[in-house]
């Protein structure tokens, strides 16, 4: 199997998947799992906390072979594509334990574990207590906005994160350190009552995730999910 991909999009994908994979870590966490197939490229991230999937269509690569699945170090992936000139053609192909990566006259070897190693993501199950679909970056500018607010290492918990109240017609996202308050409203299409809180580890990840495109909302009592047509965010 061997897939042909400009280097610049599939450095975008990495970027976005590598905020979410753990650094300075030799486990699993710190891997990326890409399955291919002639469909799509679906890049996933787990910290034990978050799980991202990041979807390249069909029309951004060529494949030859039936695709394949495998976990990739996410640091060593990034920077290996990061070194390549910009729209530069590339190839990965899985020989053995190591994918080769070759762009021109360069070539990369990294290791490879088996895909099943991959942690799998909490979802939702049938628990699933509300749903919404909104402007991610309207989603995405409202908690930039109060973001700053939220503690982060404060033992009322309840303080370290952004509050998402839902009512009726309006979504009120709020944020605060127990010194200053943060408070966004939104009108959105939610005929439910219903709250969760994002933890303020996940703030940052869910800007960059939201920031462009029509993005669903939903939650159960244990995981929120942010989805797009190019991936979805589970977070705890």
């Amino acid at each position: 199997m061997k897939i042909t991909i400009n280097s610049t999009t599939l450095s975008a994908v990495l970027k976005g998947a590598c905020r979410i994979a753990a650094r300075k870590t030799s486990d699993i966490t710190g891997y990326l799992r890409l399955d291919i197939s002639q469909s799509r490229i679906e890049v996933s991230a787990h910290n034990a906390k978050q799980q991202l999937s990041l979807t390249i269509p069909s029309s951004a690569y060529d494949l030859v072979g039936t695709g394949d699945r495998y976990c990739v170090s996410a640091a060593k992936l990034e920077q290996v594509i990061a070194s390549l000139p910009r729209d530069a053609t590339v190839t990965l192909q899985r020989i053995d334990s190591m994918v080769a990566i070759c762009s021109g006259k360069t070539r990369f070897n990294v290791v490879t574990l088996p895909a099943e190693k991959f942690p799998h993501a909490e979802t939702l199950g049938p628990e699933m207590l509300g749903q919404v679909v909104m402007q991610g970056s309207r989603l995405s500018r409202s908690l930039n906005q109060i973001g700053f607010c939220a503690s982060r290492d404060d033992v009322r918990t309840a303080l370290n994160g952004v509050c998402f109240d839902f009512a009726p017609g309006l979504l009120t996202l709020a944020a605060t350190d127990g010194q200053r308050l943060g408070v966004v409203e939104n009108e959105v299409a939610s005929d439910f009552d219903r709250r969760f809180i994002l933890p303020s580890t996940c703030i940052e990840d869910v800007i960059s995730f939201c920031a462009a495109g029509e993005v669903e909302v939903a939650f159960s009592q244990k995981v929120a999910r942010f989805s797009k047509s190019s991936g979805v965010l589970y977070t705890k």
